[in-house]
């Protein structure tokens, strides 16, 4: 049977699921396009990693440089994790 969750203490999400979570914070109205190129990348590691790259390029061609910076950066947080 699995453990109730712990309240105040968020649901555990995958990787893919933490960076749409984050293109979407980050990118708002603008983040559909990104957010879908990672959905589609799937859960392994290294397509996510091919996934942040691809869309760290699309964010500094589209949106903005500084936006796409800290995309990046914190993409690599979660992909970090273990």
């Amino acid at each position: 049977m699995a453990a109730a969750p712990r309240p105040g203490v968020a649901p555990a999400t995958t990787k893919a699921q933490a960076l749409v979570a984050l293109a979407s914070r980050l990118l708002g109205a603008k983040s559909e396009k990104v957010r879908r190129k990672l959905e589609e990348a799937g859960n392994g590691d290294e397509a996510l990693a091919v996934a942040v790259e691809a869309s760290y390029k699309l964010i500094r061609l589209t949106i903005d440089e500084k936006q796409a910076e800290a995309f990046r950066n914190a993409a690599r947080d979660i992909l970090a994790r273990q």
